[in-house]
């Protein structure tokens, strides 16, 4: 579904970065965004491509929802609320405690299947879904004092299989 594809628009508010987020099948309005950045239309506008990817290390069409630089302003679509699997990554990052490096899910074709990771300092999430069959396998690993139950959990509930099944391995020094 178009709407599940998350635009990311980088402007500049008055000369400071600011990112929005609008579903695929949603424009941004501008008037609103200017009036709830607190500024003027006139002192918003878009970044021109060469900044964008001087700023986010990614061409314009290419820049990720996430893992973009510290001290951004950003502002999300509630229209995103409606795609609650395409948060699941982000919120099993979450409430896991990990920190969230890059995130990329790629989408094959129409009805297609997802491939995805979310990179972190904690090592990683990745998930591979086979929408003809049925069938989706998320990968969790994660080091120090993150959750991976938790993320576990979130993903479980985000997808709601008709069954699951999981493995804990420990890996380094287990005591």
């Amino acid at each position: 579904e178009p709407g599940q594809i998350v635009k990311t628009l980088v402007f500049l508010a008055a000369g400071r970065p600011t990112v929005a987020l609008a579903a695929g099948d949603r424009q941004i309005d501008t008037a609103a965004l200017a009036r709830l950045l607190g500024v003027s239309r006139k002192r918003l506008r878009l970044a021109p491509p060469a900044e964008v990817l001087a700023r986010t290390g990614y061409a314009v069409g290419g820049v990720p929802p996430l893992g973009l630089p510290n001290g951004w302003d950003m502002v999300a679509d509630e229209s995103l609320g409606r795609f609650r699997r395409v948060r699941a990554m982000r919120r099993a990052v979450d409430v896991s405690g990990a920190t969230l490096l890059h995130l990329h899910l790629h989408r094959f074709g129409d009805g297609g299947g997802v491939t995805g990771v979310a990179v972190l300092a904690e090592s990683h999430i990745t998930v591979h879904t086979w929408p003809e069959r049925g069938f989706a396998a998320f990968d969790v690993f994660m080091c120090g004092g993150c959750r991976p139950d938790l993320a576990a959990e979130v993903l479980r509930s985000a997808f709601e299989p008709a069954r699951t099944e999981m493995s804990v391995e420990r890996r380094g020094v287990v005591a």
